[in-house]
């Protein structure tokens, strides 16, 4: 039985020729912020590694075989609902986080990703390796577009974010534009 998307006739892929721009791989968001928390529903956990990578590996087949792109244009949402900095599965003995999302969605779709956080706890260390993981990775505004979401209680979770930038080797600050949105309530 065939997996993903291909299991999907000609006329259902043909609609969705470029109607796609998020793919949500969590369900709910765990901080609900004042940005766009307030009307997301509460976190109900996250797609496992392994259904991602159906659902990629189909998106890139259906884009081969078929030659049809689903996605809107190229620039993709992986979190719409939700904060990316919470989103954790094992593969095996192998930890997944945003990182391995961004990645797979950098390189193998060719697709800048577009992320909104309210930050992440630095005592947190799936959520520490990811940051890390994403600054050293060279990602550059031309693949990856970082927004954050400045919330009361992240004030400290920012100058940590800052601290962070500022002493990584790959700066991302100067490889890449970040935008603050929201204001200090």
């Amino acid at each position: 039985m065939q997996k993903g998307l291909l299991r999907l006739n000609d006329e259902q892929l043909h609609w969705l020729e470029g109607r796609i721009n998020i793919i949500d791989v969590q369900r709910g968001c765990p901080v609900q912020c004042i940005t766009c928390g307030v009307s997301a529903p509460k976190y109900s956990g996250s797609m496992a590694w392994s259904d991602y990578m159906v659902l990629s590996n189909s998106i890139l087949d259906v884009k081969e075989q078929k030659g049809i792109d689903i996605f809107v244009n190229e620039k993709i949402y992986p979190f719409w609902s939700s904060d990316p900095m919470y989103y954790h599965s094992i593969d095996g003995t192998k930890e997944r986080t945003i990182y391995d999302i961004v990645v797979d969605l950098s390189s193998r779709h060719k697709k800048r990703t577009g992320l909104t956080t309210a930050g992440w706890k630095s005592d947190n260390d799936f959520m520490q390796r990811a940051i890390e993981n994403i600054g050293n990775y060279g990602f550059t505004y031309a693949n990856f577009d970082f927004f954050y979401s400045v919330k009361t209680v992240s004030r400290r979770v920012m100058n940590e974010y800052d601290s962070f930038l500022k002493k990584s080797e790959n700066n991302i600050v100067n490889d890449a534009e970040f935008i603050m949105s929201s204001n200090y309530v």
